[in-house]
């Protein structure tokens, strides 16, 4: 899984390198090591579902992160190889779910943006079978994350 670094993460990484805060190569290290897990959890990356093709049970696997959909795509790829059937799926981090849930808000359950939506009528798109506009996903009813208690 090839990862592009950007140039804030290189920053980071390497402000901690650079300190002479250290008195071991281990401390250094783990700090490094926790630096990076920090930074790479604020991307937006993707994840790969698969499970076994066939009858019989559905024993089923996620995988990932992989950084590039191609990557994911190719992953999926060789999973369908060995006998799995499965998708791809944008794994987003805190930062970036918001504006994918405000995105999936202005596209209705069937898929199809709101302004093809005729009244009563539903969805203009033959053969669509969606009634009214249904917003994919309302996030003013999305439950909050609630912490273990």
């Amino acid at each position: 899984m090839p990862l592009t670094p950007r140039k804030d993460e290189i920053a980071a990484v390497a402000a901690v390198l650079e300190s002479t805060d250290y008195d071991t190569v281990e401390a250094m290290a783990r700090d490094v090591l926790k630096a990076a897990s920090v930074l790479l959890a604020q991307r937006s990356s993707f994840g790969v579902y698969a499970e076994l093709d066939g009858e019989g049970p559905r024993v089923g696997f996620s995988m990932g992160p992989y950084w590039t959909k191609g990557d994911a795509e190719r992953a999926l790829e060789r999973a369908a190889t060995a006998g799995m059937r499965g998708f791809t799926a944008a794994l987003h981090s805190v930062d970036t779910v918001r504006p994918a849930m405000d995105h999936a808000a202005k596209v209705c359950a069937c898929g199809h943006r709101p302004e093809i939506h005729v009244g009563k009528f539903g969805c203009a798109v033959y053969r669509c079978p969606c009634g009214v506009f249904q917003p994919g996903i309302d996030p003013n009813n999305v439950l909050p994350i609630q912490r273990g208690t």
